[in-house]
């Protein structure tokens, strides 16, 4: 697996770092193939749900591994943006919480707080009062504004959403905020 590929990347063992890059080189290769032909498609064909869906959870698949430079990374970003933007005006059905949810974390991961706070936006009108839209509220907050932290721990705590056991972790260990 590609996780594992990366942890050997550090491995203090040349022979065994060095072959972790290769494999990872190999990988960024048959990515960037694959890409190429895929892109071709939605571009042909961006109207068709089933290549717009395929194509974003396949650049989605990458850039959680986060293997990319931050050159190309950004770039893959900027693509993966436009691929849910496209989702989202054509397909907006086909956007489920986990979706967003997903996005949104690589967006705090990546740092690009504008995104998260305009994507975050939309999902919070897709999915009002839903576990996952607090739990993306909360690393939003959590990261960028302590305040909106606050205020989305206050919500949760008033709510009636069914809480995991993660989030009720984070609810306990937050309350005397």
């Amino acid at each position: 697996s590609i996780s594992v590929l990366l942890k050997a990347i550090e491995n203090d063992d040349s022979e065994v770092s060095h072959y972790a890059s290769t494999a990872i080189s190999d990988v960024l290769s048959r990515f960037k193939r694959n890409q190429k032909e895929i892109d071709e498609q939605y571009r042909q064909y961006g109207d068709d749900e089933e290549i717009v869906t395929n194509y974003r959870k396949y650049v989605y698949k990458y850039l959680s591994y986060q293997i990319f430079p931050e050159v190309e990374r950004d770039r893959y970003l900027s693509l993966y943006e436009e691929i849910m933007q496209k989702t989202y005006q054509l397909f907006p059905d086909k956007l489920a919480e986990e979706d967003y949810e997903d996005w949104l974390n690589l967006l705090v991961k990546y740092d690009k707080k504008e995104d998260a706070k305009r994507w975050l936006s939309t999902m919070e009108k897709e999915y009002p009062d839903q576990l996952s839209t607090y739990k993306a509220e909360l690393e939003f907050g959590f990261r960028y504004d302590r305040k909106f932290f606050k205020e989305v721990l206050q919500t949760i705590k008033s709510s009636q959403v069914m809480l995991d056991e993660k989030m009720i972790e984070i609810v306990r260990f937050f309350q005397d905020i």
